[in-house]
């Protein structure tokens, strides 16, 4: 699946990339989306993302500051990021890490994200990952 022509394959990338420590992150990432019962897995306006502030709460402001991030995959999503490490805690500068990694296709995390938003053009939203549509499996 080569990724808007960029030459990237993603499922290569996400999958069978030669650090196992991108593999896991990746993989942990892609697959929280996709095994939550949480709406936030269909929501393919916020993508990714809406895993990590959570369905009801809004991008930016609530995520960045209070409540912040509530989704069932927020630990997954800052882990691929790589922003659990550079900041301890919730708030601004983990949500600001977070935002700008999730969408940078060298790290764990962006590699997931733009997987996540294929899957959801090829796929459908909703659709198990799992197996003849992407062809991916854990």
């Amino acid at each position: 699946m080569d990724y808007q022509g960029s030459g990237i394959n993603l499922i290569s990338a996400c999958f069978a990339h030669a650090d196992p420590a991108f593999v896991q992150l990746c993989s942990d990432a892609f697959y929280c989306n996709f095994t939550t019962t949480d709406s936030c897995k269909d929501d393919v306006t916020r993508g990714a993302i809406s895993c990590y502030c959570g369905s009801a709460v809004s991008l930016g402001g609530e995520c960045q500051t209070a409540p912040g991030p509530q989704g069932p995959c927020k630990a997954e999503w800052a882990a691929a990021t790589g922003c659990s490490a550079q900041h301890a805690s919730d708030g601004p500068d983990r949500w600001t890490c977070t935002q700008a990694n999730i969408v940078d296709l060298t790290a764990p995390g962006g590699t997931a994200s733009y997987l996540t938003q294929c899957k959801d053009v090829f796929c459908g939203a909703g659709a198990d990952p799992v197996g003849p549509c992407l062809d991916v499996g854990p």
